[in-house]
């Protein structure tokens, strides 16, 4: 996968490749079970180990299964950049059942036209609600392109959206993700109407020299938990 061109937000290219260690390490862990078995995310931890490279630049993701049984798995996967240094590695837990592999594959494949500046807001038809101490507030309503086809958004992009409004929290946007760890209650369903939009949370925890964290929430519009977060940022 190419380094996107996200505009302003290019810090929010870490997340994004998030999604693509997710379906390395859920390609990894599905060829260890029966052809017939779907599996979907339930944990992700994305730990970054070297700079972002710029966009354009492809990344490479290398799945390994773990351990496998009839009810989970747990998958890894290492992002490699330029000259073969590894950039990132994501840690994934999967329940059995779900979305399939393939259908993941797909859909983030149709996310990146080649050549073309994403714009996040746009694509999760996202905008801020409130800014205030460390908090921040913003509603999402994500439709067709970012779902597979019985209309669940992918389990990476949970990541993606929690980065967003974790980054309006943070004392700065530029800041660079040194870990994001992503725990998923429910799926998120793409809808045309109210019950398809969602909220996202985020509140500054602790603010260090050298270290920042933040917590996120995304939400159902009746409130339900859906995806909760934990990240760890820091100056660039």
């Amino acid at each position: 996968m190419p380094i996107p061109d996200l505009f302003r937000m290019r810090e929010l290219a870490w997340s994004w490749l998030g999604v693509l260690a997710d379906v390395s390490a859920a390609q990894a862990v599905g060829s260890m079970l029966p052809a017939d078995t779907a599996i979907r995310t339930v944990g992700l931890r994305l730990d970054t180990i070297g700079d972002l490279p710029a966009v354009g630049v492809d990344v490479t993701a290398v799945g390994t299964s773990m351990a496998v049984d009839e009810h989970y798995g747990l998958g890894r996967a290492t992002l490699i950049g330029p000259g073969g240094t590894a950039i990132a590695v994501c840690t994934a837990r999967f329940a059995v059942v779900g979305v399939s592999v393939d259908e993941a594959r797909s859909t983030i494949d149709g996310l990146t036209p080649p050549g073309r500046p994403i714009d996040i807001d746009d694509l999760f038809g996202s905008r801020v609600e409130s800014i205030s101490d460390g908090r921040a507030v913003m509603v999402a309503h994500p439709s067709k392109p970012v779902s597979n086809h019985v209309g669940i958004v992918h389990g990476g992009l949970h990541a993606v959206m929690a980065d967003r409004v974790m980054r309006e929290a943070l004392p700065s946007s530029r800041m660079r993700m040194l870990d994001l760890t992503v725990g998923y209650q429910r799926p998120i369903t793409v809808a045309d109407d109210e019950s398809g939009a969602v909220m996202l949370r985020a509140d500054l925890e602790r603010t260090g020299r050298r270290v920042t964290t933040v917590r996120a929430r995304i939400e159902s519009s009746s409130g339900r938990l859906l995806t909760n977060v934990f990240g760890t940022y820091s100056a660039t």
